[in-house]
């Protein structure tokens, strides 16, 4: 399979267990709104990655990254990068003024750390830098605004940045922190741009940012920035779903975001059916999956055309191929 005018091929996914490694990177953070509400990736890796509390965790592929308050000095963070399939640490660092509570952090990429640094934190002047270091620890400042959100592709050659709050811009940087195009959320008739992230030479994005329903998926490829906006609004996408960036297809449910238990227990009560669905972004073609009885299903997908999902009528979970 390949990507419509210029898509990626699938080829560069590699094996079945690559590609479940993208997706679980780039779908699981999707699958819980990729918000401050509930940072999924960082949950998935925490599952998969060792190491003592408080920690928080950024997927990485191959690679994970923890994030640590230093025990002696309070200002200080320290960055571990362990692989993920041995547990052997590969690098490690201690920074200052590291924004830790940042939901997306960090990344390694090809011997690369990223990472968000707030400077002046306490003062009118504070703003948020997108720091580079290589092998030897040296760092660079790349980007820098009040607020922003990041992804690096996979190869390392470009960086997507968001900045300048919900209505920001998008900006794609290459390697060495030199801009290659800037879009606004409003050339595209977007509200904002949220981060998805990398699948090979495109980068992916949401709309909106803020609340629960999902308006837009966009596609920007790269190196020429070709945009194609996919148009999601009729669709009841919320917080229960997770994109696979290689078949472009969202699986979700029309569950919604219950924001407090009593709206919640009140749901619970009513005895909705829930139904979980699979949306093919270039057919707009709709296949039911399953239903259940006001249950979540949290799908990820495990490999470019297989979904697993919490089984409606049990406590585990149920794997099913999609064609």
């Amino acid at each position: 399979m390949t990507y419509h005018q210029a898509r990626a091929p699938r080829e560069l996914y590699g094996d079945a267990k690559q590609v479940g490694a993208l997706l679980l990177a780039i779908g699981a953070g999707v699958a819980c709104g990729a918000s401050a509400r509930r940072p999924a990736a960082a949950t998935a890796t925490a599952r998969a990655c060792a190491g003592p509390p408080p920690a928080i965790f950024f997927d990485n592929l191959q690679e994970c990254v923890a994030v640590r308050g230093n025990p002696t000095d309070p200002s200080k963070t320290d960055i571990t990068i362990t692989d993920r399939a041995t547990g052997a640490q590969i690098y490690a660092m201690t920074a200052s003024e590291v924004y830790r509570s940042h939901y997306h952090g960090a990344e390694y990429r090809n011997g690369h750390l990223y990472i968000i640094r707030r400077r002046g934190e306490n003062t009118g002047a504070w703003a948020d830098e997108l720091w580079k270091y290589d092998r030897e620890k040296h760092g660079v400042a790349i980007f820098s605004n009040r607020g922003l959100d990041f992804r690096v592709s996979g190869d390392g050659q470009f960086v997507a940045v968001v900045g300048g709050g919900e209505s920001g811009p998008l900006t794609l940087l290459r390697s060495d922190g030199s801009v290659r195009k800037v879009i606004g959320p409003d050339q595209l008739g977007l509200e904002a741009f949220k981060p998805i992230g990398w699948a090979g030479s495109a980068f992916w994005a949401k709309d909106p940012v803020v609340g629960d329903a999902v308006l837009h998926i966009v596609r920007i490829l790269l190196p020429d920035g070709q945009t194609t906006t996919f148009d999601v609004s009729t669709l009841p996408i919320r917080d229960d779903f997770a994109f696979n960036p290689i078949s472009e297809r969202v699986v979700f449910s029309n569950r919604p975001f219950l924001y407090d238990v009593t709206s919640e227990s009140e749901y619970v009560a009513s005895h909705a059916t829930v139904t979980l669905s699979v949306y093919d972004l270039n057919t707009k073609r709709t296949q039911v999956i399953a239903t259940s009885v006001t249950q979540a299903f949290n799908p990820r997908w495990v490999s470019a055309d297989t979904i697993e999902y919490q089984d409606p009528h049990g406590s585990g979970t149920l794997r099913r191929a999609v064609p």
